[in-house]
């Protein structure tokens, strides 16, 4: 199944909190945090998207605290650097939750854009690589610093 953007943004958090439920002891505050956010977002997910998506989305989790239980089993916990790291997705939701007026991918976007754009006014922009470090990470690295 092709998953639309939140879809897909849900599976990415849903994801992550699985990974926390098994990097932080149960019952402390982190868990707590983890199972709740974890529990919302199935819920979302089921009111969304309906009990076969929220299904896929809980095996997805049980397999994603066994790939992180295994690797502790090893002596390898996740770092927020691997975490962060782990998928192009991961790391644009990393980007956008920083609190930054512009990046990187604005001011590639800009001269792309913008800059050969007749329109007088940007407000009702939208190209959807505006605001999207997704869009500015999947360009090739010769054209980010050209």
């Amino acid at each position: 199944m092709k998953e639309n953007g939140i879809l897909k943004s849900l599976r990415e958090t849903y994801l992550r909190v699985a990974a926390d439920l098994e990097l932080f002891p149960e019952g402390s505050e982190e868990y707590r945090r983890a199972e709740l956010a974890a529990m919302n977002t199935s819920r979302t997910v089921f009111e969304l998207y309906g009990a076969t998506a929220a299904e896929d989305l809980r095996a997805a989790g049980l397999q994603e605290r066994s790939r992180v239980a295994e690797r502790m089993r090893r002596g390898h916990a996740a770092t927020d650097f691997e975490k962060i790291t782990a998928s192009p997705e991961a790391l644009a939701a990393f980007l956008s939750s920083l609190p930054v007026l512009s990046g990187p991918w604005d001011e590639a976007f800009h001269r792309r854009y913008c800059d050969a754009c007749s329109a007088e006014e940007c407000g009702g922009c939208e190209n959807r690589a505006l605001n999207n470090p997704l869009w500015w990470l999947s360009l090739a690295a010769e054209e980010v610093e050209a």
